[in-house]
């Protein structure tokens, strides 16, 4: 028996135009029900996968940042954060510029563009 699925939003769950079909909502309520654990991951920040948690009644756990954390919203708690050095940003954003390539991150729940 399965206790956890876990599942990529953008391009698994949801579809090109971002929408989760009905019938995938349904099958992620009867597994929860049943008691198992639908958890969510995604590369985007906590906030954005929280909300489509909720709203396809997954698990209260997800994964975000592209498994730099682990979060549990019904508890506010934070299970696990692999968090970059600043000096590793620095670097990242100084490639990026070279190679002439957006770099993006999130920042406490902000996403930063440069």
């Amino acid at each position: 028996m399965y206790k956890a699925i876990f599942a990529d939003i953008d391009g698994t769950l949801r579809d090109s135009n971002r929408i989760i079909a009905e019938r995938t909502i349904n099958a992620i309520k009867k597994l929860t029900e049943s008691g198992i654990l639908v958890i969510l991951c995604s590369g985007r920040p906590r906030k954005y996968t929280e909300d489509i948690s909720r709203n396809c009644y997954a698990s209260k756990y997800i994964i975000t940042s592209n498994g730099g954390e682990v979060y549990n919203y019904e508890n506010n708690k934070l299970i696990y954060i692999n968090p970059m050095t600043k000096e590793s940003c620095l670097e990242l954003y100084e490639i990026s510029k070279k190679a002439d390539v957006r770099f993006i991150m999130n920042v406490d729940e902000r996403s930063s563009y440069k």
